[in-house]
């Protein structure tokens, strides 16, 4: 009997050395330990939509992270622009068109159309968040 439970013994901790080398080849070869999922990119830079419509940013508020895009599409028959009022960006869009802007610096931001001063929006731009 004796000589069954140390074979017994020696099997189960055969079997543990070999499933923990196994484990550990895996955990070097992708990064990520045996047995856990890989966390999602938590942080990817967003794109965000606002829409200019009868002479109209939509929506007129909107909140975004450092190193997100703003997309600006023009569904007017008349050229736009959003301009930051201090001048942190100037987009041209004409007719019919879109125009892009990626937000660089955390802050509170009111922008314009330089054709149409009646035309304001506001964006908060919030510091990247963190993975």
């Amino acid at each position: 009997m004796t000589v069954v439970r140390a074979w017994s013994k020696r099997a189960l901790l055969s079997a543990i050395l070999v499933a923990g080398t196994l484990g550990s080849a895996s955990a070097r070869a992708t990064g990520v330990p045996s047995g856990t999922q890989a966390a999602p990119d938590s942080k990817k830079p967003a794109i965000v939509t606002i829409t200019i419509d009868q002479a109209t940013f939509s929506p007129g508020e909107t909140t975004v992270h450092v190193g997100d895009t703003i997309q600006f599409v023009n569904k007017d028959a008349f050229d736009h622009t959003s301009t930051g009022t201090h001048e942190e960006w100037r987009v041209v869009m004409p007719a019919g068109k879109s125009g892009k802007v990626v937000m660089k610096k955390a802050g509170s931001f009111d922008y314009y159309c330089e054709f149409h001063p009646n035309m304001t929006g506001h964006v908060t731009v919030k510091p990247a968040s963190l993975p």
